[in-house]
């Protein structure tokens, strides 16, 4: 009893300095991340049952329908990565583990250590594209290459009329909604626009989302220097 009466002693300075969590932001967080997990889950499932179907394809007896299932091998793994990366997204950034990386350092002469970027920078926050689209905030997220950011940010400005244009298609068609959406993309180190992903949506439905997609790969990206570099922009939708 006496070991337990310490332990709570000992438990109730650290329980007082942390933060008491917000329930009902936590209700309303948690009821999101369910609704994004299983519409990931669910193309997950799709996907995995082609990949199972691609397998036994393989072994069939022609040439060709070999070679096809081959390339919807391929197909399929670079979809279920940006699945897995879709799926992280579900969930606040703040939720993920730190990636940690042990350097032992040279000393003397050879104590010289370049200084790798950071991982997240904020590129812009608060900024209104159009009538209805406002940037809340503009991330570089991974990779390790760099872009400018003024940039990043023409590369958004030449795609903002198209991704205006999707919400007010989705209004015509559903109703005048007001939400945001987290749209992610890949620089690769020729300046494609790669693994276009829309997470965690909280306005429109499907086709909306896949009308933001859309009308973020059209987006001109310059070289990166250093390789590719992964961007995210939250994007807040509606009056």
């Amino acid at each position: 009893m006496r070991l337990f009466a310490l332990a709570l002693a000992l438990a109730v300075p650290a329980l007082g300095q942390a933060q008491s969590p917000n329930v009902d932001e936590a209700r309303g967080r948690a009821m999101r991340e369910v609704a994004c997990l299983e519409r990931v889950q669910r193309e997950v499932t799709t996907q995995v049952q082609l990949l199972r179907e691609a397998h036994e394809q393989l072994s069939a007896p022609y040439e060709d329908v070999r070679s096809d299932a081959a390339r919807a091998v391929e197909s399929i793994e670079q979809r279920l990565d940006e699945l897995a990366e879709a799926m992280r997204a579900c969930l606040p950034r703040t939720s993920r583990l730190e990636t940690r990386e042990v350097v032992n350092e040279p000393t003397g002469s050879a104590a010289a250590v370049g200084v790798a970027n950071a991982a997240t920078e904020v590129v812009e926050r608060d900024v209104q594209l159009s009538g209805y689209v406002t940037v809340r905030v503009g991330e570089r997220v991974d990779g390790r290459g760099n872009l400018a950011a003024s940039e990043v940010r023409a590369m958004v400005r030449g795609a903002a009329g198209r991704i205006a244009a999707c919400y007010g298609d989705f209004v015509e068609r559903e109703a005048l909604e007001t939400g945001t959406i987290i749209v992610a993309w890949t620089v690769d180190g020729s300046g494609r626009i790669l693994r276009v992903t829309t997470e965690a949506q909280q306005v429109g439905d499907a086709s909306f989302a896949r009308c933001v997609e859309r009308a973020a790969s059209g987006m001109r990206g310059r070289r990166p220097s250093g390789g590719d570099v992964r961007y995210a922009y939250t994007l807040r939708f509606g009056p």
